[in-house]
């Protein structure tokens, strides 16, 4: 007989037989020769740990110590003094004095006409004048032309020539001319006494 089914065969008569005296020995009140397993696993208590949590720490803000400010001394402006303007001097004005009409004679020279070489003579004055020896000069070239045997009226004029052989004024006889027209050539007029009394310009 084969080793395998021998075997089997008894352990199946062993567990009849242990299940007979089993039954035989609850029948009569007493207890199995075992003790069953539980086959309900023992509930083991798992723990569950918490990770410990680290508290995170708040950053409390750093309170900046203010600096202490001083207060600064303000210097006290001193008051300018203002000086007192002293008062102006106003200047003397001297009145110029208008020149008026004299009751006697005044000669004098209104103009010179080089081109056509004569002179005006004017009397300003409140009487007649005679030019008798009185002189009428031409500066440049120092030309002399004497007057004489004439009278100004006042307010009247005399034009005097170098020389007019037409007539008409006084000629005073110069075969040439003897007033410089490119050049300043002053025409100045002499009393009979040699005092200069006008002068153009």
């Amino acid at each position: 007989m084969p080793v395998i089914p021998l075997v089997i065969a008894l352990c199946c008569c062993g567990y009849f037989a242990a299940a007979m005296v089993n039954t035989s020995m609850r029948a009569i009140g007493l207890p199995p020769t075992y003790t069953p397993r539980s086959t309900v696993p023992l509930a083991t208590s798992t723990t569950t740990v918490r990770p410990t949590e680290t508290p995170t720490p708040t950053l409390q803000p750093t309170k900046t110590s203010e600096p202490t400010v001083w207060p600064t001394e303000t210097p006290t402006s001193k008051p300018t003094r203002t000086p007192t303007p002293k008062p102006t001097k106003a200047p003397t004005i001297v009145p110029t004095a208008t020149p008026t009409l004299t009751s006697g004679p005044r000669v004098i020279i209104l103009g010179v006409n080089k081109h056509n070489e004569y002179v005006d003579l004017k009397n300003i004055g409140g009487q007649p004048q005679d030019l008798t020896g009185w002189k009428l000069v031409s500066v440049k070239g120092n030309q002399v032309c004497e007057l004489r045997d004439v009278v100004i009226q006042p307010g009247g004029t005399l034009r005097v020539w170098t020389n007019n052989p037409n007539g008409g004024g006084y000629n005073c006889g110069f075969r040439g001319n003897i007033w410089n027209d490119n050049e300043p050539d002053p025409a100045v007029l002499y009393d009979a006494q040699g005092v200069e009394v006008s002068r153009y310009p």
